[in-house]
């Protein structure tokens, strides 16, 4: 596999997480304003500008993401929004508000807690990893569809990291 056919691996494997989360906060609009009170730090008057403006900013790089694969930039403000995660999940995290539904999105309860923050940790590595690979907008036919075949392997991954984090978090 060439730099340029993992680059848009990352990129795309990127866009579709966030465009599956964006889609799903804007889908349970309501629901996701309740997981963002679940943040201890976040001011209550802020919450309904903040439900609407991350869903609009996921999926802005979701598309920056698919359009604009070759573009460093696009995966450089991916690591960004992930890495504000990983902060915010901490932060939480640290004050007390382990085991609540992080807001992520896909419609399946994850738990703000260690594993959360390192699956975040591995995002946003995976993001810079991206921006470390050459990108090439001539990539064949058959790079885009090894990258696509990337993507729904990154995908069934990314679930199955989340069935664990989730599993850590049931009580028997």
């Amino acid at each position: 596999m060439t730099g340029a056919v993992m680059h848009l691996w990352v990129a795309w494997s990127l866009a579709l997480l966030f465009a599956v989360s964006a889609l799903a906060k804007i889908v349970r609009a309501a629901e996701f304003r309740n997981h963002l009170a679940a943040y201890p730090f976040v001011p209550s008057v802020l919450i309904p500008t903040l439900a609407k403006l991350l869903p609009l900013m996921e999926m802005t790089l979701a598309i920056a993401l698919v359009f604009v694969a070759a573009c460093p930039q696009a995966l450089l403000a991916a690591a960004a929004m992930l890495a504000l995660y990983c902060v915010a999940v901490g932060v939480a995290w640290g004050m007390g508000a382990g085991g609540e539904d992080c807001g992520c999105g896909a419609g399946e309860e994850v738990p703000i807690g260690g594993w959360l923050v390192l699956r975040n940790l591995f995002l946003v590595g995976f993001a810079l990893c991206g921006v470390a690979l050459p990108g090439d907008p001539g990539v064949t036919i058959a790079g885009r569809i090894l990258a696509l075949t990337g993507v729904v392997v990154a995908a069934l991954v990314y679930d199955w990291i989340n069935v664990f984090i989730r599993s850590e978090y049931e009580t028997d």
